[in-house]
């Protein structure tokens, strides 16, 4: 089993929720609400308004982030690699979280935007994502993965 860590679209009430929550996709149990305990910047992005947790690179920019974390099975993991594009858009890395209230740290999975565009770091920079922020969001189905790439990756 693997503790990955959501923020975004999959959080429960959230548009891509269904898919961890469909046991078709594999086994997902949710265990607690959590926040980051590293300061990373959380942006909505692209064209398309999808939730970013970019990589910490020392910018000094960023705050905790509140998301939940989960305990899933491989089939559930490679169900959330394939929407998160990992590893050509996110990048699935460890990061710690501690659940909000408690002091214990936990490592855990969380998908990451690394090598971005710097312009990112210019958008408001969220706490949580919630309903107000998703509203605008552009499910993958709706979209062309290499247009979301071209948005805010750098070229390789």
């Amino acid at each position: 089993m693997h503790l990955v860590y959501v923020y975004g679209t999959l959080k429960t009430g959230f548009p891509n929720h269904y898919l961890i929550s469909d046991p078709e996709n594999g086994i997902a149990n949710f265990l607690y609400e959590a926040s980051t305990v590293e300061k990373f910047a959380l942006v909505v992005g692209s064209p398309f308004h999808v939730p970013f947790l970019l990589q910490n690179t020392n910018h000094g920019k960023g705050n905790v982030i509140t998301g939940e974390l989960y305990e899933v099975d491989d089939e559930m993991l490679k169900t959330l690699d394939k929407l998160e594009n990992h590893p050509t858009l996110y990048l699935r890395s460890k990061i710690q979280v501690k659940r909000n209230t408690e002091s214990d740290v936990i490592e855990c999975d969380a998908y990451l935007l690394t090598n971005y565009k710097l312009e990112l770091l210019t958008l408001p920079m969220l706490t949580s994502y919630n309903i107000t922020t998703s509203s605008s969001y552009i499910s993958p189905q709706e979209r062309s993965s290499s247009e979301t790439l071209k948005s805010v990756k750098l070229p390789n």
